[in-house]
């Protein structure tokens, strides 16, 4: 009784474009709180609270903002350039929306949002990934299209559920956008995907790693085996073998 109340104000709220309302009443939709989970409203309200309507808005708000973010660069100037207080609904909602490009709506369906996570283990530039802590959100990124049955209400977006596909560069869009913001699960999140070789997408680029691993900490993480990340090499930008911006322009 009480879930739907605030679920029925939540909905309201939408009807007046308040990105709060969007956010929540998305996270809702997405763990089923006070109402029948669904994936595909679920994305699109929380899409709402980024400020995003349409495609157009996506190609100006996540595109063209993210060819132009260079992680390496905020972990130099990262007490001016990285908030200590993440805005909302801002922050939350991209950091949200990344996570369904990156598990697709099989995963969207689980309690992936995690507080901020302030310990991670074992972080080295010779293993597939970071290993964050149990408490870190799982993420697993395929290559295989997921798709979803959906019923369009008056919000929807013009773009299609049926359309989706697991996309794991545009979910790093939308995970960086997040981190630069000050997210702290969307800074480990990519520093950890970021270690990890995914050779029919992207190489993997440790110098980008780094530098998200550099502004964890600066955020107050603790990183357990994390001295690589101050290593030269490491800390040398000409050396990153990132091909984000140039894969991100075709797509």
């Amino acid at each position: 009784g009480q879930y739907k109340e605030s679920k029925d104000q939540l909905f309201m709220a939408c009807q007046e474009n308040d990105k709060m309302a969007f956010l929540l009443y998305g996270l809702a939709l997405k763990l089923g709180t006070g109402i029948m989970p669904n994936p595909a409203e679920s994305l699109r309200y929380i899409k709402r609270a980024c400020g995003i309507n349409n495609k157009e808005d996506e190609q100006t708000i996540i595109f063209e903002k993210s060819d132009k973010l260079d992680p390496y660069e905020l972990s130099l100037n990262h007490a001016i350039a990285v908030p200590d207080v993440p805005p909302e609904p801002l922050a939350p909602a991209l950091y949200e929306t990344g996570l369904f490009y990156l598990k697709g709506p099989s995963g969207h369906s689980n309690n992936c949002s995690s507080p901020v996570m302030s310990n991670v283990s074992a972080i080295t530039p010779s293993s597939n990934s970071a290993h964050l802590s149990g408490k870190s959100p799982a993420f697993s990124a395929s290559t295989g299209s997921l798709s979803a049955s959906s019923t369009r209400s008056n919000n929807s977006m013009t773009e299609s559920f049926d359309d989706f596909e697991v996309d794991e560069l545009r979910a790093l869009r939308y995970l960086e956008l997040s981190a630069s913001l000050g997210n702290t699960d969307s800074i480990l999140l990519c520093g950890s995907i970021w270690c990890k070789e995914k050779p029919t997408v992207r190489p993997k680029d440790l110098v980008r790693a780094a530098a998200w691993f550099r502004i964890a900490e600066s955020k107050g993480c603790r990183l357990t085996g994390s001295d690589w990340i101050y290593r030269e090499k490491y800390m040398d930008k000409e050396k990153s073998t990132s091909i984000m911006k140039k894969r991100l322009s075709i797509t």
